[in-house]
C-alpha cells in the first residue's frame, strides 16, 4: 500500500518536474531569439526544437491545472504524439556531434532531403494519379475520397499496389456495393490501362529514380567522409557562436585541453571516438610530439628545396617546348616565303 501511494506522488509530481524543465528550456529560446533575431528561424534545428517545447507544454497543462482546457482529450493527446516524436528526432538529430556517428546522420539528412525535394517536382504527377484512382474507384474504401486516396498513392508508390483486391476480384465476379447496383469497377478496361501505366510510370520508374539518387548521396557522402566532419565541426561551433552573447561564451571557453597520461581516460575516449587511436596510439604520439617538432622544421626545408627543384625543371621544360615552337614556326615562315 505505501509503495502503491508513494508511485502515485512520484506520479503527480512528475508533470511539475517536467514543467519546471520546460520553462528554462522555453526561457533559453526565447533568448535565443531575442539575441538571433530572424536568424534563429533560419535554423531548422531551432525550429525543432521550439515546437517541442511547445507541443509539450500544450500536453502537460491539463496535468497542471486538472482541468479539461482544450474541450476535446484529442486535442491534448495529439500534441502530445507530436512532442514524443519530436523529442527523438531532436535526439537522433544531436548524434550529429559524435564524431563517430555524425558521418551516418548526415548521410540521412542528405537523403531525406533529396527525397523531399524529388516527392515535391512530382507530386503534381502523384495528386493526378490519386485523383484518377479517385473518379474510377470511389466506391471501394481505399479510394473513397482524395485524402485516403492520396494516402494508398504513397504507399502503391513502395509496390503495395493490391493488385487482386482492387480490380482483379471486382473485375472477374463483377462485385457491386452492398446494397446498391453500383459496380466497384465500373469502367474496368480505362482502369486496367490507368492501373498499369502508374506501375510502369510510378512504382518502377520514380521509386528506381529515388532509390538510385540515394545510393549517389551516400556514395559522395563516403568519399568525403573527413571533410563532412570537420564541416559538421564547423558548423557546431559557428551555430553555438551565433546562439549566444559573447561575454557568455567567454565563460565557458578554454584555449586547450588537458590530457594527462594515466587519467581522463573517458574523456580521451569521447574527444577521439571516430578517429581509431586507441590509448596506447595517443601515449605514443604524446612521446613523439617533441621529437617530432624539431624534424618539421628539417621536413620544411626538404620540401622546400624539392618544391623549387620540380619549379626549375618545369620551367626548363616550357623553354624547350618554346624553343622547339620557334623552330617550327620559323621553317614554315621560310617555307612560304614569309620575310620579317
Amino acid at each position: 500500500g505505501n509503495a502503491a501511494t508513494e508511485a502515485g506522488e512520484d506520479s503527480k509530481s512528475l508533470p511539475e518536474v517536467i514543467f519546471a524543465f520546460l520553462i528554462i528550456s522555453l526561457l533559453k529560446e526565447i533568448f535565443q531569439i531575442f539575441w538571433q533575431r530572424l536568424g534563429y528561424f533560419k535554423d531548422y534545428t531551432n525550429l525543432i526544437d521550439l515546437s517541442m517545447y511547445l507541443s509539450t507544454l500544450i500536453f502537460i497543462l491539463p496535468y497542471l491545472t486538472n482541468q479539461e482546457l482544450y474541450g476535446d482529450v484529442r486535442v491534448q493527446w495529439t500534441f502530445g504524439t507530436l512532442a514524443l516524436l519530436l523529442c527523438y528526432s531532436n535526439w537522433c538529430l544531436s548524434l550529429r556531434r559524435i564524431t563517430s556517428l555524425s558521418l551516418y546522420i548526415t548521410m540521412y539528412i542528405e537523403v531525406l532531403q533529396t527525397f523531399v525535394r524529388v516527392i515535391l517536382i512530382f507530386a503534381v504527377l502523384l495528386l493526378g494519379y490519386a485523383l484518377v484512382f479517385y473518379v474510377l474507384l470511389k466506391e471501394e474504401d481505399t479510394f473513397s475520397s482524395v485524402w485516403v486516396s492520396m494516402a494508398k498513392i504513397f504507399v502503391m508508390l513502395l509496390g503495395e499496389v493490391d493488385y487482386t483486391d482492387i480490380l482483379s476480384d471486382n473485375v472477374g465476379n463483377s462485385a457491386k456495393v452492398p446494397g446498391t447496383s453500383n459496380l466497384y469497377v465500373p469502367l474496368p478496361v480505362l482502369s486496367y490501362i490507368l492501373f498499369i501505366l502508374f506501375v510502369l510510370s510510378v512504382s518502377i520508374v520514380l521509386m528506381n529514380l529515388l532509390v538510385g539518387l540515394a545510393v549517389g548521396d551516400i556514395d559522395s557522402i563516403q568519399k568525403t567522409a573527413t571533410l563532412r566532419n570537420l564541416i559538421d565541426q564547423a558548423l557546431l561551433v559557428d551555430s553555438i557562436r551565433k546562439r549566444y552573447p559573447t561575454w557568455m561564451l567567454r565563460l565557458t571557453y578554454k584555449e586547450y585541453l588537458e590530457f594527462k597520461l594515466n587519467q581522463n581516460t573517458t574523456v580521451k575516449r569521447f574527444v577521439f571516438s571516430g578517429t581509431g587511436l586507441s590509448n596506447e596510439d595517443f601515449l605514443d604520439i604524446i612521446g613523439k610530439n617533441e621529437s617530432s617538432q624539431n624534424e618539421d622544421e628539417g621536413d620544411l626545408d626538404e620540401y622546400d628545396r624539392q618544391r623549387i627543384e620540380r619549379q626549375e625543371e618545369q620551367i626548363k621544360r616550357l623553354q624547350a617546348t618554346v624553343d622547339a615552337q620557334s623552330k617550327v614556326l620559323t621553317a614554315i615562315a621560310n617555307k612560304l616565303g614569309i620575310n620579317e
